[in-house]
């Protein structure tokens, strides 16, 4: 008997998607607008003493912000050719692919989230910084933009000892860690911000020395709680990036410094599933997977998702016209009865369930009297599914098939390979997995 094996992926690295997806906030509410008081400029705010006699000024003008965050729809669409389908037998190469297409939509929207996804302005499929608003790319009165000063801080390291021989990674690693601890003083975010960077990064300031060779930094942990941040999570994906300001200098990514949970997703409540949207044509099957709709709000930033479905359809071709006309697609639970050894020379049923596509190709019911006070309900439908090798070698041992919420008997079946046309009757009392 073979061993069914997915085919290994080759990706770059997906656990800080996790995280971030996992951190961001979820909320209800959908178009986002805010307003805001700046009271920054406190020396013109100031209350003033007063003296008798004396007019009483007014304090300065208080500047109101605002701005308005729009949904933009994020979607991963592939195509597989329906000879594939039926053809790749050892897995199921549908639920196979729906993985990948989420993986990949993940990835887009945790990039679009901290650092935008890099494409440029009118680019084809560019997810627009006004809707889903980058960390990284924000307007300063929402984003701290901090440079590093490696050459500064060998200058104060070394002092007037212009002898002192200080290894580079702990140049650098005192560099990043002055710059972020600096930064973090106008830091207004709520909780324990997290630090998003690439490994390489952490690679320098873990190798970082004193002058007596001796690892300043001996684990993750310890750069996290000398960074005074609550997790440290490495991003491949972060590696090379660059900005141009608006002063024309380009600056190049070393890492985020955010708490998520300032970040909403907005997530409404007419879809809080995800969908996927299946279109089928004569020979291929196109899928535009998960159409997720994000959105940003200020204090930091919001993300949301929903997802709406679309129903199948055929197009059924004839000398006379063409015409379109929607077929009921069965996917569900089929369960087989297999024999095994429960003990030495003992053997028993057992009920194991599958899950297979397929097509309903008649969809009848009948009543059926009996000495009961109402009579049974029987359908006499019939399913074709797409079958797998299991269920070539196996098709005598099926005893039900789930259908519109209820088990119902495999009454017979008849072999069509590359298909199996399942006749079910009436409803299954059995045993069930």
């Amino acid at each position: 008997m073979s061993v069914r094996v997915l085919p290994e992926l080759l990706t770059t690295d997906q656990g800080w998607v996790n995280e971030v997806l996992k951190k961001v906030h979820k909320s209800p509410i959908s178009r986002i607008r805010t307003r805001q008081a700046d009271l920054r400029n406190i020396e013109a705010l100031r209350a003033k003493g007063y003296k008798k006699g004396a007019q009483k000024g007014y304090v300065g003008n208080i500047q109101l912000l605002h701005r308005t965050t729009d949904p933009q729809t994020v979607y991963v669409k592939s195509k597989l050719d329906r000879d594939d389908i039926i053809d790749i037998q050892d897995f199921d190469v549908v639920q196979y692919l729906y993985g990948i297409d989420r993986m990949n939509l993940n990835e887009e929207l945790a990039t679009a989230i901290m650092i935008g996804d890099g494409r440029e302005v009118g680019a084809d499929g560019k997810i627009a910084e006004d809707k889903i608003r980058p960390i990284w790319l924000d307007d300063e009165l929402y984003t701290i933009h901090a440079d590093v000063d490696i050459a500064g801080m060998k200058t104060t390291l070394q002092g007037t000892n212009t002898s002192a021989n200080f290894g580079e990674n702990y140049i650098y690693a005192e560099a990043v860690i002055q710059s972020l601890l600096y930064a973090r003083e106008k830091y207004k975010g709520s909780g324990t911000p997290d630090f998003y960077c690439t490994p390489h990064l952490v690679n320098v300031m873990l190798l970082a020395r004193d002058l007596n060779g001796r690892r300043i930094y001996d684990k993750v942990s310890d750069l996290a709680a000398a960074l005074n941040v609550g997790q440290i999570i490495t991003a491949e994906q972060f590696e090379g990036k660059t900005r141009t300001t608006t002063d024309s200098k380009t600056k190049k990514l070393l890492g985020l410094m955010v708490n998520l949970a300032d970040y909403p997703w907005v997530l409404p409540r007419v879809a809080k599933s995800l969908t996927s949207l299946i279109s089928i044509s004569t020979s291929t099957r196109k899928r535009a997977c998960w159409r997720l709709v994000a959105r940003c709000q200020y204090s930091r930033h919001v993300r949301h998702c929903s997802g709406r479905g679309c129903h199948c359809h055929y197009w059924r071709l004839n000398s006379a016209r063409s015409e379109k006309f929607k077929m009921a697609k069965f996917y569900g639970v089929i369960g087989y009865a297999v024999t095994e050894e429960t003990k030495p020379g003992v053997w028993a049923e057992k009920i194991i369930e599958r899950m297979y596509y397929g097509d309903l190709t008649r969809n009848t019911r009948r009543l059926q009297s009996a000495e009961q006070l109402n009579d049974n309900i029987n359908v006499a439908n019939e399913i074709s599914i797409v079958a797998d090798p299991f269920a070539n070698e196996n098709f005598h041992s099926m005893r039900y098939v789930e259908f519109m919420g209820a088990k119902w008997k495999v009454t017979s079946v008849e072999v069509q390979y590359p298909r199996l046309i399942l006749a079910i009757g009436g409803v299954y009392n059995g045993e069930q997995a």
